[in-house]
């Protein structure tokens, strides 16, 4: 049933939503406009009640409550796991460089993979696969046909939703707008390739010699790391610049923002319980935006043709499982030690909030700037107190 009201509304014309049978919103009242004599920020109201008792609380103190929980219980298993993969990829170094150079003796003589648009067209396949698999995980979580594997999901949801009497679940609304994101960046960068010298560097790096495994696993953290700086800085602008208050300055914001927000990034912040889909809910200045920096950071390291493909499969991968609205402890959030990885719980407080965390994939810079909340205990209070 919900597969077919996914594709009908798919198919209707001007349609940009699905919306589950029993889905609703509520209109959230306008924020604080008066200085508060201490600097708590006022949570935004919830899109739609959760729980299973039907209890009315708001999914924004539940997002900024998930933060301060533990790790899953299961997640050392996963990081034994990790940590195996990584020592069996240093010891087999070599057969790994072999087994590159032969891929890559082989792709690159390949019409496909020497287009100007392979790389385009990787990225928007790998988005597809990602938010469909998690549209997948939904259904399971939301119906009452796998009772036991969606127990299992719906104890891993950050915000949980609420139980109807048929044991269903309401899910806020699903984004069915991607396939006009999918033509307002491909139509672009189309015209690009086609009209100018822009992807040159790309043709030259064809002639490379194959990577190693270092180099590929090197460039793609890089890329990361260098995406996730460049980025920062324009999140922070969108969010905290009043162009109509110019002299007052970067100033805290809740999740309504100021007009350059609401113009430029409210689309992507239209809900506070952010599924995966919303990874795709953009602007076409933040689709430029996104797209610049991952550029910008694949060419300052002049990246391999190999790693800048694998590059566009792990980026998307990362950045729908921040929109997941789940809390796997498989996550790169809880794998990473040493809390290095911001993650689902953080961005999913930042769509809930939106004063804090913006950094996308690590934690350094919004730590050292302080956006970060501050927690107290939860025996003495019913909501995080943040600051």
């Amino acid at each position: 049933m919900r597969i077919a009201t996914i594709v009908l509304y798919l198919a209707w014309p001007g349609s940009c939503f699905v919306q589950f049978p029993g889905s609703r919103t509520t209109r959230r009242p306008p924020s604080h406009t008066k200085p508060r004599p201490t600097p708590v920020i006022a949570l935004p109201e919830a899109d739609a009640p959760f729980s299973d008792t039907r209890k009315r609380v708001n999914s924004a103190a539940a997002a900024l409550d998930a933060l301060s929980l533990p790790p899953p219980a299961s997640t050392p298993v996963f990081q034994a796991i990790a940590l195996g993969l990584v020592t069996a990829g240093v010891l087999c170094h070599s057969a790994l460089d072999a087994n590159l150079a032969s891929i890559w003796a082989t792709v690159r003589a390949t019409p496909w993979f020497r287009h100007d648009m392979f790389e385009p067209l990787v990225a928007v396949g790998s988005f597809f696969v990602w938010i469909h698999l998690w549209l997948g995980a939904d259904m399971v979580a939301s119906s009452k046909r796998f009772p036991r594997i969606a127990s299992k999901l719906r104890e891993r949801q950050i915000v949980p939703k609420p139980v109807q009497a048929s044991g269903e679940q309401k899910m806020s609304r699903w984004y069915a707008g991607w396939p006009l994101e999918t033509a307002v960046y491909l139509l672009p960068l189309w015209a690009i390739a086609t009209w100018t010298d822009w992807f040159a560097p790309r043709r030259a790096a064809l002639n490379f010699v194959a990577p190693s495994a270092f180099r590929v696993a090197k460039e793609i953290v890089g890329g990361l790391f260098l995406y996730d700086f460049l980025f920062f800085f324009t999140h922070v602008f969108i969010h905290r610049f009043n162009p109509t208050q110019p002299l007052v300055g970067m100033r805290p914001t809740n999740r309504r923002g100021g007009p350059l927000f609401r113009m430029l990034h409210g689309k992507h912040h239209i809900s506070s319980d952010v599924r995966a889909s919303d990874t795709v809910r953009l602007t076409g200045v933040e689709e430029t935006t996104d797209v610049v920096c991952s550029i910008m950071a694949l060419r300052l390291l002049r990246a391999h043709p190999l790693s800048r493909c694998l590059y566009n499969i792990v980026i998307t991968f990362l950045l729908v499982e921040l929109h997941c609205g789940y809390d796997m402890p498989w996550s790169p959030q809880h794998v990473v030690p040493f809390g290095l990885i911001g993650g689902s719980r953080r961005h999913h407080a930042h769509h809930a909030d939106g004063s804090k965390y913006y950094q996308k994939f690590f934690t350094y810079m919004d730590n050292a700037a302080g956006f970060t909340h501050r927690f107290v205990k939860k025996e003495q209070h019913e909501k995080p107190l943040v600051a």
